[in-house]
């Protein structure tokens, strides 16, 4: 958005329902943490709650009803979550629903047409929602049905001869019917974005589905279909939107672009400000907008950014979409910065306790004091060191046979793999005091495995101890990086199986045999076999998942360029 940003200032947005979304899946933070937080966002103007349970769910019993009757009783609603089609690879991974997904090797969506399909999701719904209301009225309930790539593939649901649509609006129908039948106060929601495509033949078909869409999008500048919304406008009773605090900026992302961030929410509410469908005189209420959190992008996926670290953004947009509802007299701009500096930033300053303002172009959030910033500060830190070892590896690896570079080489290595411990260390007792263990461990995991380009320093680490370990024999050096959990690369297959440790032999976990054609500078992997493969579990609130963290934990295989024309074979031991 950098052209001018025009506001009208006289013009206060109805907007009745402000919901954040609590995305639970796979990284619940702990419910003490969030009661902390409930008074603050109340008086930014939050109305409600959206939580995405997921695999999550019924997340400690008492101790969620607990937190879900505080929540009622300061007023605010709760909008729970339960996917219905796409993104249940969390069911759908299981031995006993494998046969249910649409395709046998996507765990993604499952399938419309088999009667067991219908019937697992009336038992979670119905779980789910009894729950609920023996806590407080449901007021609203969302299906999900966002993301369904895979329709109309496998062999039941070809045999029916519906297109990809009517199917789709069966399944969603069907399930909206189940709501409304145990709950008929139900107000339902589903993310519209398989709508919004719809042909005009298509939309014929839309018919009695009773639900509210929510036209959701995460980027800087909105490019809305306002054929879709017209549609919507003509065909269901409310329109909601979404935007995104967190969870929008990559999936391996550890920290929000504020800015990014800031541009989503200012274009949307620039764009519902006059919002008028055609032949209408009076602008359109939109019924709320939901600001999404999202913890991972899919079940399988690593975290992405915490809640604790994106309070800064959270609070910005808040206040942003406050000023819009309000009618404050927001001031005409040349662009962001310009907006931001006439309208926001002594307000997000005085929110987050800054020592000095916030600037949108570099915030410096490091000198703010909201809840989180210590583990805001060792994250940021995390990514300063990450991103120097990144930057230095390819010369380290280019120069990695001459000797004259061995020692330099060796001392990079000490100093930076003692700050990364050193820093892990620090970033898991910070984390303790917003997650529980399984969650802290698996994020430092995460960070280690995922911050650097293709795992290229245990890849680098490797090389050093293999090339040169006449070299390495010193104080404690190879036992050192042994006992950190690191990849070791040998070309001795019995040290791989038996690999040492400080005080004593010890098998390991994995070894993977290795066998690389080099010619020149390019190599190719004819051979690689797991000759014992970990198991790798996740448990949490009593529930244990070996699928669920394949995307961290998965063991990954490296090849090793040679300065010579012939085979080699090396072995990865995984400790």
């Amino acid at each position: 958005m950098s052209e001018k940003i025009k506001v009208d200032g006289s013009i206060a947005i109805n907007l009745p329902n402000v919901v954040m979304h609590l995305d639970l899946k796979g990284f619940p933070p702990k419910i003490s943490y969030l009661k902390s937080l409930l008074t603050k966002l109340q008086e930014l103007g939050v109305t409600g709650f959206l939580i995405e349970y997921e695999d999550m769910f019924p997340y400690e019993g008492r101790l969620l009803q607990k937190f879900l009757k505080t929540v009622a009783s300061l007023g605010f609603d709760i909008i729970p979550l339960v996917q219905t089609f796409g993104h249940m690879e969390h069911v759908l991974k299981l031995k006993e629903f494998a046969h249910l997904r649409e395709l046998s090797l996507h765990s993604n969506v499952i399938c419309p047409s088999k009667p067991e399909s219908r019937m697992l999701i009336r038992n979670m719904l119905e779980q789910v929602i009894k729950f609920h209301q023996n806590i407080f009225p449901l007021k609203y309930f969302h299906i999900g049905s966002d993301e369904v790539y895979h329709i109309n593939k496998c062999r039941q649901c070809l045999q029916r001869n519906l297109t990809k649509s009517k199917m789709f609006l069966d399944h969603v129908k069907a399930t909206a019917d189940f709501v409304k039948k145990i709950s008929p106060k139900t107000t339902v929601l589903m993310w519209d974005d398989m709508l919004r495509n719809f042909s005009i033949d298509e939309w014929k078909d839309v018919k009695n589905l009773s639900v509210d869409p929510v036209y959701w999008s995460y980027g800087s500048k909105e490019k809305i279909s306002h054929i879709a919304m017209y549609q919507y406008h003509k065909k269901f009773e409310n329109i909601w939107i979404a935007s995104a605090f967190k969870g929008a900026d990559g999936s391996t992302a550890t920290l929000p672009d504020l800015k990014e961030r800031l541009l989503n929410h200012l274009s949307w509410m620039v764009l519902i400000q006059n919002y008028k469908f055609g032949g209408e005189q009076n602008n359109y209420s939109f019924k709320g907008i939901i600001l999404t959190g999202w913890s991972r992008y899919s079940h399988t996926s690593p975290p992405c950014e915490l809640l604790p670290v994106s309070i800064p953004s959270l609070f910005l947009n808040l206040l942003l979409i406050k000023k819009f509802k309000d009618g404050y007299s927001l001031i005409e701009s040349n662009d962001l910065s310009d907006f931001y500096n006439r309208n926001m930033i002594n307000d997000i300053s005085r929110q987050l306790r800054c020592s000095k303002l916030l600037d949108i172009k570099d915030p410096e959030v490091e000198k703010c004091n909201f809840d989180g910033n210590d583990l805001y500060k060792t994250i940021a830190h995390c990514d300063e060191v990450t991103e120097d070892i990144a930057t230095s590896i390819e010369a380290i690896i280019k120069n990695y046979t001459d000797f004259e570079y061995i020692d330099q080489n060796i001392k990079w290595y000490n100093k930076h793999l003692n700050d990364l411990f050193l820093l892990e260390k620090r970033m898991m007792k910070k984390l303790s005091a917003y997650y529980d263990r399984n969650y802290v461990t698996e994020f430092s995991l995460h960070l280690r495995l995922h911050h650097l380009p293709s795992g290229e320093i245990d890849c680098l680490i490797g090389l050093l101890v293999s090339m040169f370990n006449w070299r390495l024999r010193g104080p404690g050096f190879e036992s050192q990086f042994i006992n950190k959990g690191l990849r070791l690369y040998i070309f001795d297959q019995k040290r791989c199986y038996q690999c040492h440790g400080p005080s004593r032999w010890r098998r390991a976990a994995a070894c993977r045999k290795h066998v690389v054609v080099t010619k020149a500078r390019e190599h190719k992997r004819l051979d690689s076999r797991s000759i014992t493969t970990p198991v790798l579990p996740r448990q949490h609130g009593g529930h244990t998942s070996t699928e669920s963290m394949a995307s961290s934990m998965r063991l990954r295989n490296y090849t090793r360029e040679s300065q010579q024309q012939n085979k080699v074979v090396w072995y990865e031991c995984v400790l």
